[in-house]
């Protein structure tokens, strides 16, 4: 997804980066899936290669200010045989004084053959999943959680949520509950971008079966301001409501 606007039309996403080519936004892909008794993936060009591959519209829908985006994709492996299912699904609420929030669903289901997920194993980082890029306003941005302030870069700490915010604008990333693998770990940075993942399966290993499914849910709350004015915090206590929209 890109661009993701900001409440005032700022765009908080950057799109092939020169410093990492892959980053797409607020993307989910993997460094590591292993299928029919291979090593592929999605994050970075793997040879063979694992792509997504658009299928089609489940909806497009607009009701009382409310926009619902589904979409169906496959995933192939070099082009030809499909290893997977994906359903990607966003609820996106009306804006309120602070900000808005995006409700994310991503599902995967294991066609022809498990698929074993794994991410990163570079210096033990683990990424993978979810990952939210920000824009190059987003170097040094300032970096909470739900344990506090973070002033550097953090690889494979457990968290609820994970906020990067500037003095305009911040993201901040809940994950549901009943998410698998919780409390997950997370890759936040802002040493040269804003940098959000929620890493699933981290450093371990998650196999889903042929026929079986994953799913993955989580909050986006795009806000102005600092994450302690924008009320991150009340937001993930489920304490900060907004017309006919109350956090989950």
């Amino acid at each position: 997804i890109h661009p993701l606007f900001g409440p005032d039309g700022e765009v908080l996403t950057d799109d092939f980066p020169t410093d990492h080519f892959h980053h797409h936004g607020l993307f989910w892909t993997w460094p590591i899936i292993r299928t029919r008794g291979i090593k592929t993936g999605t994050w970075e060009p793997a040879i063979p290669p694992l792509r997504q591959h658009f299928v089609r519209w489940l909806r497009r829908d607009v009701k009382d200010g409310v926009a619902a985006l589904g979409v169906e994709s496959v995933w192939k492996l070099d082009g030809k045989e499909t290893v997977a299912r994906e359903t990607a699904d966003f609820v996106v609420h009306p804006a309120f004084a602070l900000g808005r929030f995006i409700d994310v669903t991503l599902t995967v289901e294991a066609v022809g053959g498990p698929l074993e997920f794994q991410g990163s194993q570079d210096a033990g980082k683990g990424y993978g999943g979810l990952c939210f890029r920000g824009a190059p306003e987003f170097k040094g941005a300032a970096l909470t959680t739900d344990q506090g302030p973070v002033k550097e870069d953090v690889v494979n700490a457990p968290f609820l949520w994970a906020d990067a915010s500037t003095a305009e604008n911040g993201v901040a990333i809940f994950v549901a509950p009943g998410h698998p693998g919780s409390p997950i770990p997370w890759l936040v940075r802002n040493s040269y971008a804003g940098i959000l993942n929620p890493s699933w399966p981290g450093l371990k290993s998650a196999t889903v079966e042929t026929g079986k499914t994953v799913t993955l849910r989580y909050r986006l709350y795009v806000h102005r301001g600092a994450a302690a004015s924008a009320g991150v915090a009340a937001a993930d206590r489920g304490e900060l409501r907004t017309g006919n929209v109350h956090t989950v």
